[in-house]
């Protein structure tokens, strides 16, 4: 707590005395209530409190919640471990060396869940709904809260999730910190391209993506112009960096164009079931963030991208002949662009989907819808 200051909102003389102030914590406004008798006892019931300090809440833009898909790896005996660059990525988060859970038997990939931290919680849940609605955490998930960093350098915690199978697409992962009188909850969100990753613009120079404007006119997939709508920002975290023939390093979630225009990445899954479908942040025209739906691509057009499978890029088809797993600070700015048209532009010469709609495109014709 930095600073706290008090300032009374009880007014002298009245009858039933109350007590309510308003706290300054941290640079924000907290209120806080105390119901009292006209004797001024506190005035309790089953369900209430007598003081209540609100849970600070989570602020779009400032705040949100992030989540990362993961696979396990296998040892020697051919057991099922967690990825080195995840266990570097939570020590150096945490500042120490982290014992992490055991992987329940059942499970066949997890995720993690940054969220950050937020005054006055004393708990803090994880809710799983698929595509139809269902609340399928206790079924399909099985958690585990790694608690908050002491590392002066970040500040949050992370949740790891295991699931024992993927969820129906467009399903949501909430995180939800509360107490007993407040809660604050939110959608987890995904990110993409590192800083310094240059964007081909439309008149044939390119620009460092973090430097790419909204109105900005980029090259579409198969050479048509498109106009950068959205931009977005966040720190990487626990997400996995790929690298594509050594030359082109991406989130492993991003779906990438195939010459027959498929939507290809290391991490298909993720996509259909956690990513489509949502809101997520951006940062539109007036320099103002606001929250903006990513409709994205039907199942069976997104694919796993494998070895010998080929990529649209600036130059035409390329074959995929590497994929390696990149280790990252969890502090690694990535960046994304929301454009217009086919809803495509081209990084490190490769073409990728930038907030793919088919409602108003036909990507098997690869031209716009009337």
């Amino acid at each position: 707590m930095r600073n706290p200051s008090s300032v009374s909102l009880v007014s002298p003389g009245i009858q039933n005395p109350h007590s309510a102030f308003l706290t300054k914590l941290d640079g924000k406004l907290v209120a806080t209530y105390k119901a009292l008798t006209p004797s001024g006892e506190p005035i309790t019931a089953p369900g209430c409190c007598s003081e209540c300090r609100p849970v600070c809440p989570i602020i779009a833009g400032e705040n949100e919640i992030s989540l990362f898909y993961h696979d396990f790896d296998t040892n020697t005996e051919d057991q099922r471990v967690y990825p080195q660059y995840f266990k570097d990525n939570i020590n150096s988060f945490y500042g120490t060396e982290i014992t992490l859970p055991a992987i329940p038997s059942d499970s066949s990939f997890f995720m993690t869940v940054y969220y950050p931290s937020l005054c006055n919680v004393t708990n803090r849940t994880i809710t799983v709904v698929d595509g139809n609605g269902d609340d399928v955490t206790n079924t399909t998930t099985t958690t585990f809260d790694l608690g908050l960093t002491q590392n002066s350098d970040y500040s949050g915690g992370v949740i790891i999730i295991f699931f024992n199978a993927f969820p129906v697409a467009d399903s949501a992962v909430t995180f939800t910190a509360s107490n007993e009188c407040s809660a604050t909850s939110d959608d987890a969100e995904f990110y993409c391209f590192l800083a310094g990753t240059p964007v081909s613009m439309a008149d044939g120079t390119t620009k460092p993506i973090e430097t790419v404007a909204v109105g900005d006119r980029v090259l579409g997939a198969f050479g048509e112009i498109n106009t950068v709508t959205g931009l977005q920002d966040h720190p990487l975290r626990f997400g996995t960096i790929s690298n594509i023939n050594g030359e082109h390093k991406t989130t492993s979630h991003h779906p990438h164009v195939s010459p027959d225009h498929r939507a290809l990445c290391v991490s298909p899954a993720v996509v259909t079931s956690f990513a489509y479908g949502k809101h997520y942040m951006v940062t539109g025209a007036d320099g103002k963030k606001e929250r903006r739906l990513l409709k994205g691509l039907s199942r069976d057009r997104v694919g796993k991208l494998e070895v010998g499978m080929e990529l649209q890029t600036l130059t035409g088809p390329r074959t995929v002949t590497t994929i390696e797993h990149v280790p990252m600070p969890p502090s690694t700015p990535v960046y994304h662009l929301a454009v217009n048209g086919s809803h495509t532009y081209v990084v490190d010469g490769y073409a990728v989907y930038g907030w793919a709609d088919e409602t108003d495109f036909d990507y098997d014709t690869w031209t716009p819808k009337a």
